[in-house]
This record gives structure tokens, sequence and C-alpha cells, in this order.
């Protein structure tokens, strides 16, 4: 991806590790009390399991910054529901990793048809065994 259109946050976990997150996507949903708030999906790239993570994104209205806070667990089942099916619908394979700029897959070759962890298109074995054919390789 291009550093320059990179959209990411750093943040500090638990051991006061920072790690530093990709934006892959925004939604808006509307809670029980009938308020819309906006949610982040966010990818941690370094780690080998591309890391996901779904945070709040609150508007300072003094400086126009984003602050981004983690879901209550209440929250969390329900709108991880909505993101998996936001990222089922995206056109880039495993979510943290741009088709336009090869870096899909872990740096396999999608023109090559080597999408998702080798898993062939053309032969239908998209992304982790899901059938291509019968439907997305990530909503099963």
């Amino acid at each position: 991806m291009d550093e320059n259109m990179r959209d990411y946050i750093v943040v500090s976990n638990e051991e006061g590790d920072e790690l530093e997150l990709d934006v892959i996507d925004y939604f808006k949903h509307t809670d029980k009390e009938g308020n819309e708030r906006e949610f982040a999906i966010l990818c941690d790239m370094q780690s080998e399991e591309n890391d996901s993570y779904i945070m709040e994104v609150v508007q300072n209205p003094d400086d126009d910054t984003e602050e981004f806070i983690p879901v209550s667990d209440e929250m969390f089942d329900e709108l991880a529901e909505i993101a998996e099916s936001i990222l089922a619908e995206d056109d880039e394979c495993c979510h943290c990793h741009d088709h336009e700029a090869g870096e899909c897959c872990h740096g396999h070759d999608h023109e090559a048809g080597e999408c998702c962890h080798g898993h062939d298109h053309e032969a239908g074995e998209c992304c982790h065994g899901h059938d291509h054919e019968g439907g997305c390789c990530h909503e099963n």
C-alpha cells in the first residue's frame, strides 16, 4: 500500500507495547438507544495472523480529531457480525492487503491465481477451502 494513502493508528496493548493498526474500513451502526455511532475495522499487519479489531470512532468537537475506543463486550458480537459481512463484500483478499498494489495474501500473486494462502480460485479452492462458486469465501 502507498504509505501516503495509508490510514492507520498507533495504540498500546496491556503490556505497554505499541501496535500499528491499519484502518480497513469504517461503518455506522445504530445502537439500542437509537444513536448512530461510527466504528472502524482495524488490522495489525505486523502480526503473522493479521489480528483484527473493532473500535468505536468518536469525534472530538474541540479539535476535529478522532479517538478510537475499544467496543464493549455487550456490543462486540453484533459488531463482529457486521464487520464480517463488510469484509466479505470487500475487494481486498485477506482484508489487510491491497489486490491492486500486488499485496494480496502474504505475497501470493492474485493474477496468477494464487490467492489466499496458495488456494487456486480457478479450481474453486478459494480462501481456506470454501467453495468460491458456491458463495463468498468468508461467508462460511
